[in-house]
């Protein structure tokens, strides 16, 4: 039996909005590896610098070169990214506790739930609750808008913003992706 998208199952007939690039990324039949470029920007407090480092996110630059590998398994899936040498993985999957259905973003010991909806051809997460350990954490962040996944017609585009309550940006990153394409594959 073929694995199922998380993003798939939370959105229902809505995923099929999506433009045909970002649901590429997130088919299981088409998981692979990708190429592009970001600009990364931190927060500037102390808090967040360490936060930052701590989730082994990328560091700061204009026009960073990126991999990502998207993997998927048991309906989970899993994007390795490397920023400029920075390696950092993540893991989706459908929330276990939520009504309605909500994406649960796994970075280390950190879940954040969250609710996705299309919106003028682009794929919206909004931050809902987060917790560490199992230990309800939302009180630390910004919630709503976080990010968006959409397409310029050919290369898939993606922004996240993620902010700390009361002390602004913990990161930002923007920028493209194509299908890393291997000669003679």
């Amino acid at each position: 039996m073929a694995d199922v998208s998380p993003f798939s199952e939370v959105l229902g007939a809505d995923y099929d909005k999506l433009p045909a690039i970002v649901r590429r990324m997130h088919d299981p039949e088409s998981a692979g590896s990708w190429r592009g470029r970001a600009r990364v920007s931190r927060g500037r407090s102390l808090i967040a610098r360490a936060m930052a480092q701590a989730f082994g996110l990328p560091s700061e630059g204009e026009e960073v070169a990126i991999s990502i590998t998207v993997s998927h398994l048991d309906g989970v899936e899993r994007l390795e990214r490397n920023y400029g040498g920075r390696i950092f993985a993540t893991d989706f999957a459908v929330s276990p506790r939520a009504r309605p259905k909500m994406i649960e973003e796994r970075i280390g010991l950190t879940r954040f739930q969250m609710g996705l909806s299309v919106a003028d051809g682009a794929l919206r997460y909004d931050l809902l609750e987060a917790s560490w350990l199992g230990v309800p954490a939302t009180w630390l962040y910004d919630t709503g808008d976080v990010a968006s996944e959409r397409s310029d017609g050919r290369r898939y585009l993606f922004e996240v913003e993620v902010g700390l309550a009361r002390l602004g940006r913990l990161v930002a990153y923007s920028g493209w992706l194509e299908p890393d394409v291997k000669e003679g594959a």
